[in-house]
């Protein structure tokens, strides 16, 4: 029985019909060709293509404000070098993330989230 595949968690369309490896894990995309994980050819398994956050809120809706740490979901042309970075939006630089010790193109920034509170004191070392 093939397990439920959701929208596209970025842009509510249609997923791909998901394929099989050699392993037995099914992967899946999206159909939208404007969509930028179609674009980069991003591929998840089912399992993360339909984990879900509502806390992940995208740039269109709104900017984080400026220099205020949150959790980045980069997107390159390269989909191994997509994925989620700390960064800030840059007061200094308009249309600019900062993070990691490099500024980044708003253009290569689809989402951000606020950073998660700390686990609670005392905080020891394992």
């Amino acid at each position: 029985m093939n397990p439920e595949v959701k929208t596209c968690p970025i842009c509510g369309a249609a997923p791909t019909d998901p394929a099989t490896d050699r392993s037995g894990a099914s992967f899946t995309g999206c159909s939208n060709n404007d969509c930028w994980m179609s674009k980069i050819g991003l591929l998840l398994t089912v399992e993360q293509w339909n984990q879900r956050s509502d806390r992940w809120i995208k740039t269109t809706d709104r900017l984080p404000d400026c220099e205020t740490w949150v959790l980045l979901f980069l997107v390159t042309n390269n989909p191994a070098g997509s994925g989620i970075v700390k960064g800030q939006r840059s007061s200094f630089h308009e249309g600019q993330f900062w993070g990691d010790d490099m500024y980044r193109p708003m253009a290569w920034i689809s989402h951000w989230m606020p950073l998660p509170e700390p686990p609670p004191k005392p905080w020891t070392r394992p």
